[in-house]
């Protein structure tokens, strides 16, 4: 078995604190250990337990559930370029994302993170997304909220994660300034482009600090 995988299964729990571990619970390590994608391929005779719960677990889970599951494994086997996305660990209809500014943009170099929040309606319903990140756009509302059209009214249950996040990448080059959800990003990018770009390159910079700072928070959290 991947050490890697043994690693974060012992880490999380040993086998005398796992059978006795209450079903509803398993999704506490279900983020984790389907990071790896291995999970089928966790030794039976060491971890029978864990192994039963998972597939118990996927047999009971709801259409959205294995939908989103279908999506991560796409994510992680063929992942676009510049966009990256997870289930949170204790919660598969939360995600955190983070979006690399494309090449040749103003945006260029930024480390952008965002949030997603899948229903149960899910794909027939867009999930809710947002910035975490600090963001300056057109199409960007202060709250992190995005106006993006696949996200409302041109939503079909053909997109997914992987779609979803690189079509707000292409947006931050291609904003809409027609239907602004931050008017003065919008009127900066018709009326005076220098301003524009200075403004989104002062959010860049933005973004890696708080990249960093998070970075070094998780750090002294995992060494603690």
């Amino acid at each position: 078995m991947c050490i890697a995988v043994r690693a974060c299964v012992c880490r999380d729990v040993t086998d005398r604190h796992f059978f006795g571990f209450p079903d509803e619970d398993v999704t506490q390590l279900l983020g984790r250990i389907t990071r790896f994608f291995l999970w089928k391929q966790l030794d039976a005779k060491r971890f029978p337990s864990l192994k039963t719960k998972l597939i118990r677990y996927f047999n009971m889970s709801t259409p959205a559930r294995r939908r989103l599951m279908r999506d991560f494994k796409r994510l992680q086997e063929d992942p676009p370029a510049g966009v990256s996305g997870a289930p949170t660990d204790n919660n598969i209809m939360i995600w955190n994302a983070v979006i690399f500014g494309p090449h040749d943009t103003p945006f260029e170099d930024g480390t952008f993170k965002l949030t997603l929040e899948f229903t149960e309606e899910y794909p027939n319903k867009p999930p809710t997304v947002r910035f975490v990140s600090k963001m300056f756009h057109p199409n960007v509302y202060a709250d992190g909220s995005i106006c993006l059209d696949i996200l409302q009214n041109r939503w079909s249950p053909t997109y997914d994660v992987s779609a979803i996040l690189t079509s707000i990448q292409s947006l931050l080059d291609e904003p809409n300034p027609n239907s602004p959800a931050n008017s003065l990003a919008a009127q900066l990018y018709q009326e005076n482009r220098r301003e524009y770009e200075k403004r989104v390159a002062a959010i860049v910079e933005q973004s890696w600090l708080n990249f960093n700072d998070d970075e070094g928070k998780e750090s002294k959290k995992d060494g603690s």
